[in-house]
């Protein structure tokens, strides 16, 4: 494929002249606030990411896709390869996300960000790089059942083969890693005074927990955290909506694998979420 990549110099012009334009609209706060949302793909980070940001008086959201579209070729692989179009602008994408935290955090701007806690390392990192420069750091986990986050990625993917031609695969492994290293995550940085506040939603946006954390209540505030966790995670608990929603996919897949019989890697993947929500 293609060398897409772009050197330092056209990164920082694009970032400068066009990404961070958009940014000095953001308040200046004399304490702001990183918020963090934190789920494994699929289990639906957008609306909390929205919410966040207007509860925190219209914060930066820094979502490394919405970057994509600054990269010169972006059109042109739009028009001719747009499943091969996250791949070409990772690295624009990835930098400019870098570059957007250093400059909000040096101008003390308030902003939220998305994270599976996959990489626990980048995300103590992050963490404590703004609880230096003086910020509040705010975790949201959207505690959802794992089958029904994992059944998301394949009617993306089957989305996309449906009206593309092909579909960009995110792998179960990936996904399910995700969903084992955010509690330890989690876990860890608030033992650590990383965090000062953690909330833990379900899928459906109600509160399973809410709490200010401090070194008097770091050991207490965990244990309820994760359990908070789990009880979002329980497949069999899901609402009326959510089960109908779930019906409706399973259908959609199997009509697909009908129709695709060449679909192995997918009549695999589906055949063990489906097994695991029984």
């Amino acid at each position: 494929m293609q060398n897409y990549e772009l050197n330092e110099a056209q990164l920082t012009e694009i970032f400068e002249e066009q990404i961070a334009a958009n940014f000095r609209l953001a308040v200046v706060e004399t304490s702001p606030t990183l918020a963090m949302v934190a789920a494994q793909p699929g289990a639906g980070k957008t609306r909390t990411v929205e919410d966040a940001r207007e509860a925190h008086n219209g914060a930066v959201a820094i979502v490394g896709d919405n970057f994509r579209r600054f990269h010169p070729s972006y059109e042109t692989l739009m028009e001719n390869g747009p499943l091969h179009m996250p791949e070409a602008t990772a690295q624009a994408s990835g930098r400019w996300v870098e570059m957007s935290l250093n400059w909000l955090r040096r101008k003390h701007r308030s902003l939220v960000i998305e994270t599976t806690m996959r990489h626990p390392q980048a995300n103590e990192y992050t963490l404590t790089q703004f609880r230096d420069s003086g910020y509040r750091t705010e975790v949201t986990i959207v505690a959802t059942p794992p089958q029904l986050s994992l059944m998301g990625t394949l009617i993306r993917y089957v989305g996309q083969v449906e009206s593309q031609g092909e579909g960009r695969w995110v792998g179960a492994a990936a996904h399910d890693e995700a969903v084992e290293q955010l509690p330890r995550t989690l876990a860890d940085q608030i033992s650590k005074g990383n965090i000062d506040h953690v909330t833990v939603i379900d899928r459906a946006g109600e509160t399973l927990y809410d709490t200010d954390v401090n070194a008097a209540n770091r050991s207490a505030a965990t244990s309820p955290a994760l359990q908070a966790i789990r009880q979002g995670q329980r497949f069999d608990a899901i609402p009326p909506d959510q089960q109908q929603q779930w019906a409706d996919d399973c259908s959609h897949i199997e009509q697909f694998l009908h129709e695709h019989p060449g679909q192995t890697k997918l009549r695999d993947v589906y055949a063990g979420v489906a097994a695991s929500a029984h």
